[in-house]
């Protein structure tokens, strides 16, 4: 993800919210916060792809966010349970997720159990 990118995502997360939105690279396979993480009560609008390597691409974390993504999510891992989309609340309440584009899982090395969303 380019420096804009990282840069849209944070204004976004800074003026819509109190709670922040994290971007990565994800050129270290070794990132703890690869893709991007939306930790509730967030509206969130992404007008490009994303794409990962060995993490999740988008990771909501809680309850009552509305996620736009006009573009594609591609993660490719050699790794298992490699998600697109992982919702980890539960229960996983009012998130609303509106997107245009694809979704694509990509297993490298016999990576298996990856998931579009979970």
């Amino acid at each position: 993800m380019n420096n804009l990118k990282k840069l849209k995502v944070l204004v976004a997360s800074a003026l819509l919210s109190s709670t922040a939105v994290y971007a990565d690279d994800c050129t270290d396979t070794s990132a703890l916060n690869c893709g991007i993480t939306i930790s509730g009560n967030q509206t969130i609008d992404i007008d490009s792809s994303i794409s990962t390597y060995r993490c999740k691409g988008i990771n909501i974390t809680n309850s009552s966010n509305t996620l736009t993504i006009d573009g594609d999510i591609t993660v490719n891992s050699n790794v298992d349970s490699a998600r697109g989309i992982m919702i980890t609340t539960s229960p996983a309440s009012n998130n609303v997720i509106n997107m245009i584009g694809n979704i694509s899982t990509i297993s490298s090395g016999g990576a298996v159990k990856m998931h579009g969303i979970l």
